[in-house]
């Protein structure tokens, strides 16, 4: 059960000048200018302790441009944003993008100013995840192209959560005798590793296991169970916040 909490403790605009440590964490490129502010983001859990290693993605709701980065060590983040718009803010959980709920406003100010928010994370993440954009070619483990946005966002958390573990599972329909498809699910499972470890993903933190046909979540009736029951799932074996 995942759960989340978000409550904004500050939002105030200072001159830049005056407020230079709040740029701790942040890249020293990042600076306000006339249009655009420095916004800095510090993530922290219910006891006031430092989030690192958050993916986040601010979203602006006039234009649809996004600004994405991830919290460092300190649980800041800080990137240039443009004055006089609203962002919606996501974080992300393994491949998923969550909602925060919350909606950052910067003010159009004239001049260059830094606006701090502080957000309260406080979620469980689920214990495997449907990689639902993972498809091969028919009775093979080949990955197909269309394959590679849902592994690419697979590969951007294992990369930033350099602790974390998992383990890829496959699973078929019922199409077949027992054993080819327990074959094929294992062999699926694999390629999947073999993609990340490719990118460069360290293969002793992922296993790769097939159960075939044992595990359906739908009927093998019709053709939309069966699509159903074909899937990658990535299961977090520990490391997640470590």
């Amino acid at each position: 059960m995942r759960t989340m909490k978000l409550l904004t403790l500050l939002l105030t605009c200072w001159a830049l000048g005056a407020q230079a440590q709040l740029r701790i964490g942040c890249q020293e490129s990042v600076q306000a200018t006339m249009s655009e502010a420095k916004l800095i983001v510090e993530f922290k859990d219910d006891d006031g302790n430092p989030r690192p290693n958050e993916i986040v993605l601010f979203k602006s709701k006039k234009t649809g441009k996004t600004f994405k980065g991830v919290s460092g060590s300190d649980g800041q983040f800080c990137t240039q944003i443009p004055l006089n718009d609203d962002y919606e803010f996501q974080y992300k959980v393994m491949n998923e993008w969550v909602d925060g709920g919350s909606v950052v406003s910067i003010p159009d100010f004239k001049g260059q100013y830094t606006f701090t928010q502080i957000i309260i994370l406080n979620y469980q993440p689920a214990s495997n995840y449907l990689l639902k954009n993972v498809f091969f070619d028919t009775g093979k483990a080949t990955l197909k192209p269309e394959s590679e946005a849902e592994l690419k966002e697979l590969l951007e958390t294992m990369s930033i959560r350099r602790k974390l573990r998992i383990r890829l599972e496959g699973h078929t329909d019922d199409v077949g005798d027992d054993a080819s498809n327990l074959r094929l699910s294992q062999a699926r499972a694999e390629s999947v590793k073999a993609w990340l470890v490719g990118k460069g993903i360290d293969a002793s933190r992922i296993e790769a296991k097939g159960f075939g046909e044992s595990q359906p979540v739908a009927d093998n009736f019709s053709e939309e169970g069966r699509k159903l029951n074909r899937r990658t799932e990535a299961r977090i074996l520990g490391g997640y916040f470590d």
